[in-house]
């Protein structure tokens, strides 16, 4: 089954109940499935975790993506400035 995002206030308002009445509730889980089912799909992505990692060949050094191995260009200094997430896969570093 694929992966389907709902909005769970939404579906809660769905279920407010009188808790002044003791009685116990019964559920038919058939009628509680259905109603999942038919909520809204929220639109939601998908965040990949990345680091920046330090990549070394002999004496010159840079740094790539951990998810991509997308390198990061050195700023007009010729320091590293570091994103917060990769230009190239959009990994949250």
């Amino acid at each position: 089954m694929e992966k389907r995002y709902i909005d769970a206030t939404e579906l809660l308002k769905l279920f407010t109940l009188d808790y002044s009445i003791n009685k116990p509730i019964k559920i038919d889980l058939r009628l509680l499935k259905r109603i999942i089912i038919r909520q809204p799909i929220a639109d939601v992505k998908e965040v990949k975790q990345g680091k920046w990692l330090k990549a070394s060949n002999t004496e010159v050094y840079w740094y790539v993506c951990s998810e991509c191995g997308e390198e990061i260009p050195r700023n007009k200094h010729g320091g590293w400035s570091f994103p917060n997430f990769c230009p190239n896969c959009g990994a949250d570093m």
